[in-house]
């Protein structure tokens, strides 16, 4: 294995989600254990190290230019292409002072694939369908050095569900039914973005899990990612779960305080966390469920023939407890 500094070897572990199969557990898991994992000469990234808030993920990569990038002493005045450009590129993600001299370099960002969806178009054929393009931008990154990428599926229509929900808390407004329209949840659909990942010059394995595994192979999952079993058997590990849900009644409310056209809301996410708060998952607010009980079989036999689909994809490694 050769890396970008011929006198230093790395082992380069990639996690990008996707998003809502518990990434957030397993970023802050690491996050927690940082001393330890350092002891061992691993560093990890997460979000709050590669995120900034003033480019967009696509930005970072060089993918695009920023089209709204002003200079400050200017007063607040758009700058030129050549301007933007020379401020993306202070900005771009260095990977060699990621790299630095650790042994093994773990990055995790669900954002590195992109959107779920592209918003404009309805009963989409492909999840992340830029997924590809900015993972191929990333590796050119980080040249000769040999990637392995680690990512987990879920059933799709408990996936839309999830994703869903997780608009409603942004401040959203839009029905269930006219959010769904964009992915068909009744046809395999992982197995097509684990094939272009592997297409991708530079990632030597891609390990997959079910996010529905993911209580019993975390420990497996992370043992991986950090090349050693004995260094994650001693990780004080995160028990209490990130990101909850909706109930139905959350749900419920935060629409009726969202509508979904116009912009005669103000504060909606600030509204639609205490919503949340309000009305948590409970017995007496049970959780939001839009599928019926024939929907959900439907797409659990896609997912199941996805499965098999990516057991059969070069490159692939399933997961399992």
């Amino acid at each position: 294995m050769t890396s970008t500094n011929s006198a230093h070897l790395c082992e380069f572990s990639l996690h990008v989600g996707a998003h809502k199969t518990a990434t957030t557990h397993l970023q802050q898991t690491f996050k927690k254990n940082n001393d330890l994992l350092l002891s061992a000469s691993v560093k990890f990234y997460g979000p709050k190290e590669l995120r900034d808030d003033s480019l967009q993920f696509s930005e970072r990569l060089g993918l695009k230019i920023p089209s709204s990038l002003s200079d400050g002493n200017r007063g607040g005045r758009s700058t030129g292409e050549s301007e933007r450009r020379k401020i993306q590129d202070s900005q771009k993600l260095n990977m060699p002072a990621i790299i630095g001299e650790y042994e093994r370099v773990i990055i995790s960002e669900e954002n590195l694939i992109g959107p779920y969806v592209r918003p404009e178009k309805e009963l989409s054929g492909r999840l992340y369908p830029r997924s590809d393009l900015w993972l191929r931008e990333f590796s050119k990154c980080i040249p000769e050095t040999p990637v392995n990428l680690y990512f987990s599926t879920r059933m799709i229509a408990d996936h839309i569900a999830s994703q869903y929900a997780q608009k409603l808390k942004t401040g959203v407004g839009i029905s269930f039914r006219n959010y769904a329209t964009k992915i068909d949840c009744f046809r395999p659909l992982w197995a097509d973005v684990i094939e272009r990942f592997s297409k991708i010059e530079g990632i030597e394995q891609i390990y997959v899990w079910r996010y529905e595994d993911y209580k019993d192979v975390h420990r497996k999952v992370m043992s991986l990612m950090a090349g050693s079993a004995e260094l994650i058997s001693r990780f004080d590990m995160i028990s209490k779960r990130s990101n909850l849900g909706l109930s139905q009644r959350a749900v419920d409310e935060i629409l009726s305080y969202t509508p979904e056209k116009g912009d005669d809301c103000p504060n909606r996410a600030a509204i639609a966390k205490n919503i949340r708060d309000d009305f948590p998952i409970s017995d007496e607010y049970p959780k939001f469920a839009p599928w019926s009980e024939a929907e959900l079989a439907a797409s659990a036999e896609a997912y199941e023939e996805d499965i098999d689909r990516i057991c059969e994809l070069p490159k692939v490694t399933l997961i399992t407890p």
